[in-house]
């Protein structure tokens, strides 16, 4: 059974040549749609955040961030807004947030898989020193780490000459598509596969089920993210103990104080 490797025990950690990284005891804190927050990306990163989330559209040859094509303007092209300043910190600082520990951008493509990723490729080739490198049985750690969701062009990605992004797998993956440079994270709904609400009065049928499914998930070394949750103290105390390792979150500093508590 493959494990996964971590340097430190609660985050990534830029390391070369790794197949994979061990299960974290902390989970980590995603900046869940941070295009809408008040200040994307550095709000994120201030609030703590290991991981933040970009909707991307591709129109007319560029590519936006947002979640509503109605709301795409000139101020939320995606390079400027995520890839630019990201590289800035990097070249500063040699990291994102803290030395040590990468930052997940999760790119959740909302247009055409294809033509997306052949338009967003050149740009995370542009900026590649500071980003994660996939190959097959190997992952190279660095300051940022892309997996792309959505719409993705899964066998392109994996197929690209330079393996700069992973892809966000499915419940359907787990057992199926193991290997950790392709899919290193498996995101579900929470609202499609439970009726568990805000107050987290979860049946023994569905505790069995949620507890099978993470340990699917960790027994080929990937983390598990739900999406379509609630953040009320009792739902994500229940991801925190039922070992959930990366918790959306569109209040940063309320379910930070909840999963620190």
């Amino acid at each position: 059974m493959k494990k996964m490797f971590f340097c430190l025990l609660t985050t990534f950690m830029i390391c070369f040549s790794i197949y994979g990284f061990e299960i974290p005891e902390s989970p980590f804190l995603h900046s869940h749609n941070d295009y809408d927050k008040d200040v994307p990306l550095f709000g994120a990163i201030s609030e703590g955040a290991d991981s933040m989330e970009a909707d991307i559209h591709l129109v007319c040859g560029k590519i936006y961030t947002g979640h509503f094509v109605a709301r795409l303007s000139a101020s939320t092209i995606f390079e400027t807004q995520y890839l630019q300043p990201l590289f800035n910190l990097y070249q500063q600082k040699g990291y994102i947030r803290e030395p040590g520990k990468t930052m997940i951008l999760l790119v959740d493509v909302k247009t055409s898989p294809k033509s997306t990723w052949k338009a967003l490729f050149p740009l995370l080739e542009k900026y590649s020193e500071m980003l994660t490198h996939f190959s097959p049985g190997n992952i190279q750690w660095n300051a940022v780490t892309v997996i792309i969701s959505g719409n993705s062009a899964r066998q392109l990605i994996w197929d690209s000459p330079k393996r700069l992004a992973a892809v966000d797998g499915r419940p359907y993956d787990v057992g199926v598509v193991t290997e950790l440079d392709k899919i290193p994270l498996i995101s579900a709904s929470w609202s499609k596969m439970f009726r568990v609400k805000a107050d987290a009065n979860i049946s023994e049928k569905d505790l069995l089920r949620l507890r099978d499914l993470v340990k699917r998930v960790h027994s080929h070394g990937q983390l598990l993210r739900f999406y379509g949750g609630y953040e009320s103290e009792d739902f994500i105390k229940l991801l925190t103990r039922e070992k959930i390792n990366i918790i959306n979150a569109d209040n940063l500093r309320q379910v930070k104080k909840l999963v620190g508590d």
